[in-house]
């Protein structure tokens, strides 16, 4: 048979495709550590209407981060990274202009979650987040309401789910779906406080290393 240094090295790289599929069935099996990349859609709201109007809704913005775990025992890890998110709200009703307005905000966080995976491409995630808040304004549409949201950090509760699909050795889609529950008072002044409701639904990669 005639050697081909090109049959060669595709058949070492199916074998050891092989191996590393047998020894890293599923995501974190074999490695200390994996890193995410997600980005996607923000739907922001708040915990009650602000002083300034007499509601709120939902509205959709995006946000992207990174996310690095580390395997504690088996079946569980320890989850921290970066998120940078852009938050819009509507408001209705704005005090003393009556008109209806946006409270609008980006926000980077820091969470840190745990992660259990009771089954081998779904995981349940659950933990706290501490974040800045930047670049905040409440605009009125035709004017400008004197609330504006806090710079002051923000923090809270953090919880969601995760899939993972492996793609090739080593490298598998991800899939997460985050809320985040806020405690601390967004709004300058509000009393009682205003308090983030976000839900992060993010789609990217996670590396294994």
């Amino acid at each position: 048979m005639k050697f081909s240094f090109k049959n060669s090295i595709t058949h070492l790289a199916f074998v050891s495709s092989l191996w590393i599929t047998l020894l890293c069935p599923t995501p974190n099996t074999c490695h200390a550590f994996s890193l995410s990349g997600l980005g996607g859609l923000t739907v922001s709201n708040l915990s009650q209407a602000t002083p300034t109007a007499t509601s709120s809704s939902s509205n959709s913005s995006y946000g992207l981060g990174a996310l690095i775990d580390w395997e504690l025992v088996s079946l569980i890890n320890l989850e921290g990274g970066l998120f940078y998110m852009q938050h819009n709200i509507s408001l209705t009703g704005i005090t003393g202009s009556g008109l209806n307005g946006t409270i609008s905000y980006n926000n980077l966080s820091l969470p840190l979650m745990v992660k259990f995976r009771p089954f081998p491409y779904l995981a349940i995630e659950g933990g706290a987040y501490i974040g800045l808040s930047s670049n905040s304004s409440t605009t009125a549409i035709g004017g400008t309401a004197s609330q504006g949201v806090s710079s002051n950090a923000d923090s809270g509760l953090i919880g969601g789910v995760s899939v993972m699909l492996p793609l090739v050795p080593g490298l598998y889609a991800r899939g997460s779906i985050f809320y985040e529950h806020g405690l601390t008072n967004l709004v300058n002044n509000a009393s009682p406080s205003v308090n983030a409701r976000n839900v992060d639904i993010l789609i990217g990669v996670l590396i294994g290393v």
